[in-house]
C-alpha cells in the first residue's frame, strides 16, 4: 500500500531508495538532532498492574514500536514499512492500519510505502474508505478516498517481476479481482 502518490511518483521514490547507505545516514542524522534519547521504555500492564519492559511482552511489540515512533514522530517524511505485521495479533494489525491513515492523512501529511501480507491491515484501511463514503466515520480518523492510497501488487510472471495497480472504489472495494492466494484462502478453509 502507498498513501498520497500516483505510480510515476512511486517510481522515482523507490529509485532514490535503492542508496541505502545515504538514506541510513539522513534518518540516523534526523533521529541525533531530536535531543535526548530513551533510555529504557517501560510498558504498564493494565490487567496486572505491573509494569513490564518491551522484551517482556512479544517480539510483535518490540517490532512495532519503531513504527509507531516513525508514524508519530514524522511529519512530511517517506516512510516506508516491510510487514509492520509481523508478530502482532490480527486485531493489532488492524489497529495499525488506523496508525497508518493517522500518519498520512493527519496532521504529520507522511507518505507511506507499506509492504505486507496482512489481509487484516488493508481490510481496516477499506473499512476506513466505506465509512468514509457513508460519512460514518469514528472520532478522530481522517477521512480515506480512493485519491488517498495506491494498492500495488507485486507478482513474479516468469523471469519478470510485474507492478499491478489494484484500484478501490469510494466504498472501499476492490474494483478487480485480488490475485490468486489472499482474500480466497480463508473461504477456502471456512467452506472447503
Amino acid at each position: 500500500m502507498y498513501y498520497n502518490r500516483t505510480l510515476p511518483e512511486i517510481e522515482d521514490i523507490v529509485s532514490m531508495m535503492t542508496d541505502i547507505e545515504n538514506l541510513s545516514k539522513i534518518w540516523v542524522d534526523d533521529m541525533a538532532s531530536e535531543g535526548d534519547r530513551i533510555s529504557d521504555l517501560v510498558f504498564f500492564d493494565k490487567r496486572t498492574k505491573t509494569q513490564v519492559s518491551h522484551r517482556d511482552v512479544g517480539i510483535g511489540i518490540s517490532q512495532v514500536i519503531p513504527i509507531l515512533v516513525s508514524c508519530y514522530s514524522l511529519s512530511d517524511s517517506l516512510i516506508a514499512i516491510e510487514q509492520p505485521e509481523i508478530h502482532l495479533h490480527p486485531k493489532l494489525q488492524a489497529e495499525l492500519g488506523d496508525v497508518l491513515i493517522e500518519s498520512a492523512l493527519g496532521a504529520n501529511k507522511n507518505t507511506l510505502i507499506v509492504e505486507t501480507h496482512s489481509e487484516n491491515l488493508l481490510l481496516r484501511i477499506m473499512r476506513r474508505m466505506r465509512e468514509t463514503f457513508n460519512e460514518e466515520l469514528p472520532n478522530g480518523i481522517p477521512p480515506v478516498t480512493p485519491e488517498d492510497i495506491s494498492v500495488l501488487y507485486i507478482e513474479p510472471i516468469g523471469e519478470q517481476t510485474v507492478v499491478r495497480e489494484i484500484p478501490l472504489n469510494e466504498c472501499g472495494e476492490l474494483l478487480e479481482l485480488w490475485p490468486e492466494g489472499f482474500f480466497e484462502e480463508r473461504l477456502k478453509e471456512i467452506f472447503p
